[in-house]
């Protein structure tokens, strides 16, 4: 449990230690600042998982948000996607790859 939280917390140290300011955030937070990333220095690195298919519990509001963006919306926003799980399971990477379709599309 928390594999993606302590990936996220790996490149927030890593981040830091090579002078950049860094936070980790649940991925629900998200919906209210990637937005705020727009034409700005800042990179949003998000780190998820599935859980058979549908959000983790933590990313609920965000997958909900993210489905529900339009073309443009996130232009100047700059990001990367980290998808985290086992490729022995049915639902390998679904929600990662549903959230990379959905942002990239915005």
């Amino acid at each position: 449990m928390g594999t993606c939280k302590d990936f996220a917390q790996q490149l927030m140290a890593s981040a830091v230690r090579l002078g950049f300011s860094a936070d980790v955030n649940p991925l629900d937070s998200a919906a209210e600042m990637l937005p705020s990333l727009a034409n700005t220095t800042g990179v949003a690195l998000v780190v998820t998982s599935t859980y058979n298919g549908t959000p983790p519990d933590n990313a609920r509001k965000f997958a909900k948000w993210a489905d529900s963006l339009s073309a443009s919306s996130l232009e100047g926003v700059r990001f990367g996607l980290l998808g985290v799980g086992n490729s022995n399971w049915k639902t390998y990477q679904a929600f990662p790859k549903r959230t990379l379709r959905a942002l990239e599309a915005a």
